[in-house]
């Protein structure tokens, strides 16, 4: 840290403290002389002392040198009076907390102390003709001066000064930086706003006003530093002694959410105690902390399954999309297949789970915004670079092929069908999976479908049974929706039971095929140069799965026909922001 003054470093300390012995050593030295000055002919006791005498001597070689020191010291400290009467002047003093206003204050008192020391000395050097009280001031009152001197330079005052003088001193200014670091937070260039706040030049453990240093708390989150975080935010809620409701309540939450995902629950429930305080016991805000009390309590009987709540509460606290992606969306989702009957935690898990998505989406539409850009600006190579700077491990099968399909439009191909490893790729781009619940009685794409009559099936008349066989056939031949009509027609007959498993499995199927056809016109837009010809491709494959909705909403896939609505929904609005 850079010190205000030239006696601040240990180095320049150490040549003060070693000037100052060589002046005590030598004032020793002449003052065990104990002859007395020599007798001059025609002169009095009271007659100035010739130039060799003893008197003349040591006032040279003692008392000015020690004068010009003291001269110096009051210099500095005249300085320093000045600028702490700067820092209690500004409007920002008045935003410091009430502790650190009195440790202002205490400092200004030891400046003021001293110089008041160093200037008496300074006076009665000057205005007294004994050696002896020369002697004694220099070897008595000037030592403890110097402590004093020292006690400042060494001690947290020092440092305090610089960090005042450092950091914006006025309300607005505070303001200011706190919302370029709010900035960078929103960009996501969390490792820049942590070199930032870090670079400040503040005294051991104070903070940089509550909202600059909250942000610089949840950089710390963002870049993987959760423990860090604690620390900072939780320094923060103990030195802050003015904080409004608003700023106590936030600052509380996010400490009893950093210890429950770090597995610290003692500590998170006192946290969240101490924010039902400040909320009540009642009202919406009560909500977050009573239930996560509710989950510690379930803790004791289901530990492991906590714990792994809490696992991804922490990485959903610090989820930073450029090096998460799709992971934390992944993790809920592996939560809720390990604990699918968890009653208190799955509903928890889900919102935790839709809120990771739509970051991730987010994100992941940026990115292809970001390349669309490059690419259009004539910056194939940085494209390219663009994409392969993308972990596959933090992207889902979909998104994966996505990115290879930009590739290869960006860079090109001398065939327009996709190469061989991409034969399935129109079916990945929308991801269309197996559903477990019905994996024995569907078969996978491309593969024959062969629905098994059920042994049990009523066969009491011979037209409803006709109705089943004709129903089955149109099934195979990949006709859903005249089979669908047929099998909705029996449900109001002895076959209502098998008819309702076999809309549900034709409902799937047809689903799955629109889904697919939607894919195929998804990847056709990417490989489309022409904005007006890609985005009337996305609209039809956009209709293709609203279709979906409406005609087939038992098939089980409406939340990721959204997910896919939404993506395509993304794409036409980057065609519309370019053409505008």
């Amino acid at each position: 840290m850079n010190k205000l003054y030239p006696f601040a470093g240990s180095r320049s300390i150490v040549s003060f403290v070693s000037a100052v012995a060589a002046t005590f050593l030598f004032s020793g030295c002449v003052g065990v002389q104990r002859a007395a000055a020599p007798y001059i002919s025609g002169t009095s006791p009271g007659h100035e002392q010739s130039a060799n005498s003893p008197d003349a001597s040591y006032n040279r070689d003692v008392v000015m040198p020690a004068l010009n020191r003291i001269n110096d010291r009051i210099s500095s400290y005249q300085k320093r009076i000045t600028a702490w009467q700067e820092v209690t002047q500004q409007h920002g003093f008045l935003q410091l907390s009430a502790t650190r206003q009195q440790n202002v204050l205490g400092c200004q008192q030891q400046v003021d102390d001293i110089l008041t020391d160093y200037t008496r000395l300074q006076e009665s050097l000057t205005n007294t003709d004994s050696q002896r009280s020369k002697r004694s001031l220099l070897n008595r009152n000037w030592p403890q001066t110097q402590n004093k001197d020292i006690h400042y330079i060494e001690g947290h005052c020092s440092g305090l000064l610089t960090s005042l003088q450092s950091l914006p001193q006025d309300h607005d200014a505070l303001q200011d930086y706190a919302i370029s670091l709010t900035d960078l937070a929103q960009q996501g260039k969390y490792d820049k706003l942590v070199r930032s706040y870090e670079s400040l030049p503040l005294a051991p453990g104070e903070p940089a006003g509550f909202e600059a240093t909250f942000v610089y708390g949840l950089a710390l989150l963002k870049t993987g530093r959760e423990y860090d975080a604690r620390r900072v935010l939780n320094d923060l809620y103990v030195r802050s002694q003015d904080l409004d409701q608003e700023q106590q309540s936030t600052l509380l939450k996010m400490l009893a959410d950093i210890n429950f995902g770090l597995g610290d629950f003692a500590t998170a429930q006192k946290r969240y105690n101490e924010l039902l305080r400040v909320y009540g016991s009642a009202g919406e805000d009560a909500q977050w902390p009573q239930s996560q009390l509710a989950v510690l309590d379930y803790s004791y009987g289901h530990t492991e399954e906590v714990q792994y709540y809490a696992s991804l509460i922490r990485h959903f606290l610090s989820y930073n999309p450029s090096r998460d992606g799709f992971t934390v969306v992944n993790q809920a989702s592996s939560f809720l297949h390990k604990y699918p009957q968890s009653a208190l935690l799955a509903p928890r898990v889900h919102k935790l789970q839709q809120q990771a998505e739509q970051f991730a989406e987010q994100w992941f539409a940026d990115i292809l915004a970001e390349i669309d850009s490059l690419s259009k600006a004539g910056q194939i190579q940085q494209a390219a670079a663009r994409i392969d700077s993308i972990p596959a491990s933090i992207l889902p099968v979909d998104k994966q092929a996505i990115l290879r399909l930009k590739k290869q439009s960006i860079i090109g191909y001398s065939s327009p069908e996709l190469p061989a490893e991409d034969e399935t790729i129109q079916e990945e781009v929308l991801h269309v999976p197996q559903d477990s619940a019905v994996q024995e009685s569907v078969s996978l794409p491309g593969q024959n479908i062969e629905p098994q009559i059920a042994q049990n099936t009523p066969a009491l008349d011979d037209g409803l049974q006709r109705t089943w066989n004709q129903a089955i056939k149109d099934m195979q031949a990949k006709n859903y929706d005249q089979s669908l009509e047929l099998f909705t027609g029996l449900l109001n007959t002895s076959y209502k039971k098998q008819a309702q498993e076999r809309i549900r499995e034709v409902s799937l199927l047809a689903a799955r095929q629109s889904r697919k056809q939607a894919a195929e016109l998804f990847v056709r837009s990417n490989r489309v140069t022409d904005d007006r010809e890609r985005k009337k491709i996305l609209l039809a494959s956009r209709a293709l799965l609203e279709d979906i909705l409406h005609k087939y909403p038992q098939s089980g896939l409406e939340n990721k026909v959204r997910r896919n609505l939404n993506r395509i929904d993304q794409e036409l609005a980057a065609i519309s922001q370019t053409t505008e």
